[in-house]
């Protein structure tokens, strides 16, 4: 897949969610970037691939096939 084509795919998706679950994805963001600082084994395509399945899940959650997680329940995760 061409990252022009999905750099645009990333910012639709992201420019049609809820400020809830822009805050949740920002949360995660921070994480890998972190999580990448400590574990340099992550490669690309692997934080892509997580970065696009948040990005799923959030869709599943805005449209109702999802229950979105609370704070405590997704720290519990990390």
């Amino acid at each position: 897949m061409e990252i022009t084509y999905l750099r645009e795919n990333i910012l639709e998706s992201i420019n049609k969610l809820p400020i809830e679950m822009l805050e949740e994805l920002y949360k995660f963001i921070s994480f890998l970037e972190y999580k990448s600082l400590l574990d340099s084994s992550n490669s690309k395509e692997e934080i892509l691939k997580n970065f696009k399945n948040a990005l799923e899940e959030m869709q599943r959650i805005k449209r109702g096939e999802l229950k979105p997680k609370d704070a405590d329940e997704f720290l519990n995760e990390l």
